[in-house]
């Protein structure tokens, strides 16, 4: 400990620093304090440390935009200090694998202060203060959950993010699917991403309709959309389809044993020439049994033909009932190897499973660009 102090001591002396790490210890004792850390701009920090190392923190630094937050379980009142003394917060990670219900009280009333500067929020492992005051963040531009905790603290009915652009949902056994619906319904033509692992099921054939009409009225310049798809679905659809010309991916959940060669030939017709990448997500091992997709190699060379003429195809499948066999694969082989329809095909579980969705997704910082800055 008391080389790592002298080494931060070092360092620190005549820095004017823009990314901080905060150890456990005191990191005031240098010579010019204000002069060291006046211009941090990113901090990472553990919850359960000393407050009054955030306090003195907060005491001379007061330009931080982007906040990490581990061990987050801890209400830490020097923390929310520190976030409350900020001018200007424009992007927030929290983060916890404690399965307990977090409390987060300080911290989130403090958070309450920059509900018009927040752009980013990502939460990892559950919401850790009211999803009230969540609701109240009302720029948002991107909201990552993975909600992997067993308390069901779920996202508000409330929440309105009319400028929302990146809906990221990893891991969300408990939020209703009406609540997403409502919040596509508030934005205002922002959404360019739908992106959803595991998530609850729609309750009724009409709920997954009201979903997709969502975003067939309020989502044109969306790009990537994650729906759950029921069979009764289809004309809400094609009118989707219609309506989001610059759509270029489709996620498709199922926790049911669903024919795809009928929608697959949907999408052959009617999907927008923009569309470049197709996923047939079952995720019917998380809430009951392997059931999913349904396709054979006939099904499958029938909508290869059908996709001729336009982009090469990104086509990822979730095969949770054995239908990818070795005459599949084939069929694959061919239209990416041969007749070119194919610009690539995996067999994945989960959207980041995907390398090549991975670096397609990978973007600058939004709260460090310019745009986002002014």
């Amino acid at each position: 400990m008391i080389v790592e102090r002298l080494l931060y001591n070092f360092f620190l002396i005549d820095s004017n620093i823009k990314y901080l790490e905060i150890p456990r210890f005191p990191l005031l004792r240098v010579a010019t304090p204000e002069y060291c850390f006046s211009g941090l701009k990113e901090v990472t920090c553990n919850a359960d440390i000393s407050p009054q190392i955030f306090k003195d923190l907060g005491k001379v630094c007061t330009n931080i935009e982007k906040l990490i937050i581990n061990r987050a379980v801890v209400d830490n009142e020097g923390l929310a200090f520190l976030i409350r003394v900020q001018k200007r917060l424009q992007y927030l990670s929290m983060c916890d694998n404690v399965i307990g219900e977090a409390d987060s009280v300080k911290i989130g009333n403090s958070l309450e202060k920059h509900e018009n500067s927040l752009l980013n929020i990502h939460f990892r492992g559950q919401i850790f203060f009211s999803p009230k005051i969540l609701a109240k963040f009302s720029n948002l531009k991107l909201l990552n959950l993975e909600l992997s905790a067993e308390k069901p603290i779920i996202l508000h009915d409330s929440s309105n993010f009319p400028f929302l652009e990146f809906l990221e949902i990893i891991y969300d056994r408990f939020t209703p699917y009406y609540v997403f619906t409502n919040i596509i319904k508030k934005t205002k033509g922002t959404l360019l991403r739908i992106a959803m692992n595991v998530i609850e099921e729609p309750e009724s054939e009409r709920e997954a309709k009201d979903y997709v009409l969502a975003i067939a009225n309020h989502c044109p310049k969306i790009e990537f959309v994650t729906i759950w798809y029921k069979e009764g679905i289809n004309d809400v659809l094609e009118i989707m389809l219609q309506k989001c010309q610059k759509l270029e991916g489709i996620k498709l959940i199922t926790v049911e044993n669903i024919k795809a060669l009928p929608l697959l030939i949907i999408l052959a017709n009617k999907a927008p020439r923009s569309l470049k990448i197709i996923n047939l997500s079952s995720i019917g091992e998380f809430f009951h049994g392997n059931m999913g997709w349904e396709f054979s190699p006939l099904d499958l060379s029938k909508f290869f033909e059908m996709w001729k003429g336009r982009e090469l195809l990104n086509f990822y499948i979730s095969d949770v009932r054995g239908n990818l066999t070795k005459e599949c694969v084939k069929i694959l082989h061919k239209y990416l190897n041969y007749d070119k329809v194919l610009n690539n095909w995996e067999e994945i579980q989960m959207l980041e499973d995907s390398e090549d969705i991975v670096n397609c997704w990978e973007t600058c910082e939004l709260w460090m660009t310019a745009e986002y800055r002014a």
